[in-house]
């Protein structure tokens, strides 16, 4: 046992004899001993004391002070760490802590080499404890991985055969059942969610076949999550085109609401104007000085933004296509024109943007305020558009105001 090769130099017996016998050899071979001095020394070693009777001769045979050799005592205490450690550990002399407990109580004593080997054999020990220890848990996380693979191979194999012998008109909540009882997580979260995604549809199409309206009646269709619009006969519009559509019917809604906001004084104010007097710095202190009322009609107008909405109606695709949106956006008149012209061209434009948006609404269902048309009472004759309306430049404007007088 590891204890006993451990401690075969600590047994204090067999180091007394060793000493016993390293002393008889020195004192034979050192000195000259008489008859009767051979006599007595082989008187003392036949005693039970024989290192203590054998040091006692020799010591008073040779007049030497009695010393207790340092080999016999580290053996001594040794001995004593040993049982305090096997009482520690009820016994047990192969355990770790019994060779903890031994390595602290030889240091405690004053036993260096034992408490080194001790705390190394206990080092051992431990080691030897971890990798058992190891071994048994990699086997019983292989017997566990085998075990769930065996059960869910059983609970497939059940899952399957349930299905089976599902009848054919088996409800969704009995199919669901199944998976619960037998499905693994994922298969359940599966089954769970394409119930849910068959509802969804079924909402979808229910809806379908119910059409919203918007806000003049007309059929609004549905947008699904990718962004395609269907109409309520089923036509499917492509997003990008939706999208499109959508903005451009948004800024002719634009351009009605800002077509409003202009009154017929504005139009009085404003046009047949010599000149545009929010332009240049020239125009714009001509107008502040000589046409003041002038000026800030054609301000007002500015901020409305009709001019700058047309200009987006010109860009986007939705209306870009439509040839009579685009004769509206290229004919606005300009300040030189007369009031008349400017209140023919909003009563068209008024006419023809309504149009687009029924055009627009039936296609797609947008909700759609309409304006007023002819709101200007201009029906008749079409008057002069603004290029057949002579203007005067800044130039002419500054040679007429600012020339000195004669």
């Amino acid at each position: 046992m590891a204890e006993q090769t451990l401690f075969g130099s600590y047994n204090p017996e067999l180091i007394k004899q060793a000493i016993d016998a390293e002393r008889e050899r020195n004192l034979l071979e050192q000195a000259k001993l008489t008859p009767q001095q051979i006599t007595l020394l082989g008187s003392a070693r036949a005693g039970q004391q024989l290192g203590s009777a054998l040091g006692g001769v020799v010591n008073t045979l040779f007049g030497l002070p009695s010393v207790q050799d340092p080999r016999l005592q580290q053996a001594q205490l040794g001995q004593q760490a040993y049982q305090q450690a096997l009482d520690a550990s009820g016994g047990d002399a192969s355990s770790p802590a019994f060779f903890k407990k031994l390595s602290s109580s030889a240091a405690k004593l004053g036993v260096p080499t034992l408490a080194q080997q001790a705390a190394q054999q206990a080092a051992k020990l431990e080691a030897e404890q971890a990798l058992i220890e190891g071994r048994k848990a990699q086997a019983g996380e292989i017997e566990a991985r085998t075990k769930k693979i065996e059960f869910a191979q059983q609970q497939e194999e059940k899952l399957r055969q349930e299905l089976s012998t599902l009848p054919s008109n088996a409800t969704e909540e009995q199919i669901l059942a199944v998976y619960r009882r037998y499905g693994s997580a994922d298969q359940q979260s599966r089954a769970i969610q394409a119930s849910l995604d068959r509802r969804a549809r079924a909402v979808e199409v229910s809806r379908m076949a119910q059409p919203e309206f918007n806000n003049n009646g007309v059929p609004m269709g549905r947008v699904d999550a990718k962004g395609n619009f269907f109409d309520n006969s089923g036509r499917k519009v492509a997003s990008k085109e939706y999208v499109d559509a959508e903005q451009s019917h948004n800024t002719a809604v634009d351009l009605l609401s800002s077509l409003r906001q202009i009154t017929d004084q504005d139009i009085n104010n404003a046009f047949g104007s010599v000149a545009d007097y929010t332009t240049s710095d020239t125009a714009r202190l001509l107008g502040s000085n000589f046409a003041a009322k002038t000026q800030q009609a054609q301000y007002k107008i500015n901020q409305v933004g009709v001019k700058t909405i047309l200009e987006n109606l010109q860009k986007l695709k939705g209306a870009s296509t439509d040839k009579e949106m685009q004769k509206v956006a290229s004919t606005f008149p300009g300040y030189q024109a007369k009031p008349e012209v400017m209140k023919a061209w909003i009563d068209d434009a008024i006419q023809t943007t309504n149009k687009f948006l029924q055009r627009s609404e039936k296609r797609y269902g947008f909700d759609t305020t309409y304006e007023q048309e002819n709101r200007f009472g201009t029906k008749g004759a079409k008057k002069a558009s603004a290029s057949e309306v002579p203007s005067i430049s800044d130039d002419a404007l500054i040679n007429k105001y600012l020339q000195p007088k004669r």
